[in-house]
């Protein structure tokens, strides 16, 4: 599959195979960015699953604000809600077990469709070969006590070439093509994504 090879709904769905997540989802040639667009959502009563995906962010950011580098039409940026999830952990609970268990189910669905491994380093980065290939960013939405809603962003550097990118992040970041020497269908991963992290947000729920 070519690495210009576009993302697409109706791609995503053919393997999609939750029960939740990605069963209501947008797709966004251009957004500023994909967490403060699911956010947006959540206030406005989007429900448990909702995902949105765009092919390149103008202000796409990670922890701390720091800007995030988002090329068209090449990577991966989608936000998921999470709704539901309340019980006996309170939010700051979730907030700092939904990043570790969202990189888990990252790296299983990289391994899967991509037979690239990756390493976590607390709090949210991904690595390969010790240098940054993605992150994960949790924020808190509208909520209840009961009811806390998180929003999951996910970026992955998928198909951008390595010389690419910024001269000031050509030493400390990569991309999984880099590891795979070939393109990967950004469709058939967002899927398989989307399936392990709602299997592991399921574990997570009930253990508490």
């Amino acid at each position: 599959m070519s690495s210009s090879a576009s993302l697409s709904l109706d791609r995503i769905r053919s393997t999609l195979a939750t029960e939740s997540l990605g069963q209501t989802l947008y797709l966004h040639q251009d957004l500023p960015s994909t967490n403060t667009e699911a956010a947006a959502l959540a206030r406005a009563g989007a429900p448990h699953g909702t995902v949105v995906i765009a092919e390149s962010q103008s202000s796409g950011y990670g922890r701390h604000g720091r800007a995030w580098f988002s090329p068209p039409g090449l990577n991966i940026y989608c936000s998921i809600i999470v709704r539901g999830m309340g019980g006996t952990l309170s939010l700051s609970q979730w907030l700092s077990w939904v990043p570790l268990v969202s990189a888990l189910a990252v790296t299983e669905a990289i391994q899967q469709t991509a037979a690239v491994s990756l390493s976590l380093k607390w709090p949210n980065d991904l690595l390969l070969h010790e240098r940054k290939v993605g992150g994960i960013l949790c924020e808190s939405s509208v909520s209840t006590t009961n009811d806390p809603v998180v929003v999951i962003g996910i970026g992955l550097n998928v198909n951008v070439p390595p010389s690419s990118f910024p001269e000031e992040l050509q030493l400390i970041a990569t991309s999984l093509v880099e590891a795979s020497r070939q393109p990967i269908d950004r469709n058939r991963l967002i899927a398989q994504l989307l399936l392990d992290l709602e299997q592991c947000l399921g574990e997570l729920r009930s253990s508490g």
